[in-house]
């Protein structure tokens, strides 16, 4: 069973998808499988998720999943045989050593059920933090109270899998990203760290 499962929800991404899967099968840690999960697509981004699942082993997909990012997640949720989840949308990238480091860390600081790193927004010539401020440029805890003013992609965060369907996964609703990160760490711990392993393209 491998140590972390990679969601991937895609609708109308055929533009993009492609680099986003080249940079997860880039990982320098090949611990993981990938799901992708398609859902409502009008373009040619079924097809290209079926040959991605031909071309690679660790790749599996859901064609015609639910409608919305969150549903969509909550798709590769039900079929995740890892013991941590991940999530990347589509139109966004990792570096190479995202999931190494993240492996580390659960290493490091065990015992949490949510951990984060920062990220950077890179669109054109513009390139700066996913979460900005003084006190996340170093290393620390995370509750509900301080996650709640902090803005954090899915690309940036691995949780617990357990806990995850405990809670029902995601809700189809706005911010329901932030809501599963605050309904997470309103029961349990997380940590984070400032390395900047995730890239939002959009």
């Amino acid at each position: 069973m491998p140590m972390f499962s990679v969601i991937v929800p895609t609708r109308d991404n055929e533009n993009t998808l492609q680099r986003t899967v080249d940079s997860i099968l880039s990982q320098t840690l090949d611990d993981f499988e990938l799901i992708i999960v398609e859902n409502g697509s009008s373009d040619a981004t079924p097809a290209l998720a079926r040959e991605l699942e031909r071309r690679h082993d660790r790749v599996r997909t859901v064609l015609d999943g639910p409608l919305g990012a969150g549903p969509a997640r909550n798709a590769g949720i039900d079929i995740a045989r890892s013991e941590w989840l991940c999530f990347i949308d589509a139109d966004d990238t990792w570096d190479p050593g995202f999931l190494e480091r993240m492996k580390r860390l659960t290493e490091e600081r065990p015992g949490h059920a949510l951990y984060a790193c920062n990220g950077r927004i890179s669109y054109r010539r513009f390139d700066a933090s996913v979460t900005s401020g003084v006190r996340h440029m170093f290393p620390h805890a995370l509750d509900a109270p301080t996650t709640a003013w902090m803005s954090v992609l899915p690309g940036q965060v691995v949780l617990r899998a357990d806990i995850v369907r405990r809670l029902g996964g995601f809700e189809h609703r706005r911010g329901e990203e932030t809501d599963l990160w605050l309904r997470v760490l309103l029961k349990h711990s997380g940590y984070w760290i400032p390395d900047k392993q995730a890239v939002s393209r959009s």
